[in-house]
């Protein structure tokens, strides 16, 4: 409605300010289902005395070696 106002009706801009959301909500909402859907194929790492992709790195080495 903001964008109605201040653009006009006819403005190209308000056309991408209102479709161009409503399209990425729906798009976004795909790989966040398959996320949802598949995180049961996935184990659980708690990570404890490192955080971040350093953490994850340690623990991936001290359960392979």
């Amino acid at each position: 409605m903001v964008a109605i106002s201040i653009f006009g009706i006819q403005s190209p801009v308000v056309l991408a300010t209102i479709v161009g959301v409503l399209i990425e909500i729906s798009i976004m909402h795909i790989p966040v289902k398959v996320a949802n859907n598949t995180k049961k194929w996935f184990k659980i790492i708690k990570v404890t005395a490192h955080s971040g992709i350093a953490g994850l790195y340690v623990l991936w080495v001290q359960q392979h070696f």
